[in-house]
């Protein structure tokens, strides 16, 4: 178990993420990487499992490169506190991944680390977790299922997809 998994997550730290940090990300960042930083800005916590499910062809794959991404500071994880076991390790976007997504949508970077510190990072010891991780997995589910199923897709965009759905489902034929 890595130190940074029993260091609790913090608010009102200083940046300590160099312009140079951000530009040699360019050199070493994947799409898929980048792609994992979205979607942890959109569901705001996943756990290794639903990464794996999302991203990677296998789990050691999975655990191998988020490790690396938790190193370098794009993603941070933690394990919640259980009565009994031990919890799957839970991420969150790093400081280097909240200049990753603000790079990639023309955001201020200091407004997605405050939303960080704010709604992210706190999660960590929320009482909302299990119900967002259970939300997570019904959505994942659905993302899966259409991907095996020929002729099925998955829409996402908010009233273009109710408006097509007419709020019923948001999976599609084509």
């Amino acid at each position: 178990m890595g130190s940074e998994t029993r260091r609790p997550l913090r608010r009102g730290r200083r940046s300590r993420i160099s312009p140079l940090e951000v530009l040699d990300s360019t050199r070493w960042m994947t799409p898929r990487d980048r792609n994992i930083c979205i979607d942890l800005r959109r569901h705001h916590v996943l756990t290794v499992h639903q990464l794996t499910e999302l991203h990677f062809p296998t789990a050691r794959k999975a655990r191998e490169r988020l490790l690396e991404l938790t190193q370098r500071g794009v993603l941070l994880r933690f394990r919640p506190q259980r009565n009994s076991g031990s919890a799957p390790y839970h991420y969150v976007l790093g400081e280097l991944g909240a200049h990753i997504v603000a790079g990639h949508f023309g955001l201020d970077v200091r407004r997605v680390i405050a939303g960080l510190e704010e709604e992210d990072w706190p999660l960590a010891h929320s009482a909302k977790l299990p119900h967002l991780l259970d939300t997570h997995d019904f959505f994942i589910a659905l993302i899966k299922g259409c991907r095996e199923a020929p002729g099925y897709r998955l829409t996402v965009g908010g009233r273009r997809a109710a408006a097509n759905a007419n709020g019923a489902t948001t999976a599609t034929t084509h």
